[in-house]
């Protein structure tokens, strides 16, 4: 299986993506990172690809294509932090819920298939372009989010709020990508799933 990681230099981050090398099921790692790791363990790691990236709102044709071709099955979410990291709320928003679903959306519209597996699976891994199956985002949430912005909390409100606000994006964003239009080439257009799972961790 071959994963993209984004947030792998933080604390939960780094600890991820040491279980993802150590794991005999995972193949290949992508680190999408605005720097790359500091540890030269994970850097020199023959399962480990660095990928600069800035822009965490905008993902590339050609990046979405290298993932595609390259068979990447899911994208774990560790990007983010508390209120209190962040030079305001609003940047903390940004980074907390545009970001990620920004990400999910750009994966689901230009990695994921249709829910068909590929042959041989799941004994065997899918050749370059051939995966037919849901892509998974695993988003790293927290204690206590909470998805209703209007109610009252009595402890970290903000950044409980901020992780609910992207549950629920994320999850709309899953099901959203469920049912897409495509043309069959009769001149009808038939309705296939196109597959982003979304699923959540909490921390």
């Amino acid at each position: 299986m071959k994963v993209i990681l984004i947030g792998a230099t933080g604390f939960i981050g780094t600890e991820i993506l040491s279980q993802l090398i150590a794991h005999n099921y995972i193949n290949h790692v992508y680190l999408l990172t605005r720097r790359p790791h500091p540890d030269p363990k994970f850097s020199s790691s023959k399962k480990v690809t660095q990928i600069l990236h800035e822009d965490f709102e905008a993902y590339p044709d050609s990046l979405l294509q290298r993932f595609r071709d390259e068979a990447v099955e899911a994208c774990i979410w560790c990007l983010g932090g508390p209120v209190s990291a962040f030079k305001s709320l609003d940047e903390a928003r940004k980074v907390g819920v545009n970001f990620p679903a920004s990400a999910a959306e750009a994966l689901s519209n230009g990695v994921a298939y249709i829910m068909e597996p590929y042959a041989g699976y799941p004994e065997k891994q899918p050749a370059a372009g051939d995966r037919r199956f849901p892509f998974r985002f695993v988003f790293i949430s927290g204690w206590g989010a909470e998805q209703d912005q209007f109610k009252r909390l009595w402890m970290y409100g903000d950044s409980r709020k901020i992780k609910g606000a992207a549950e629920k994006e994320l999850f709309d964003i899953a099901g959203r990508a469920q049912e897409k239009a495509v043309n069959c080439g009769d001149g009808q257009d038939a309705s296939v799933s196109r597959s982003l799972l979304c699923a959540l961790v909490v921390c």
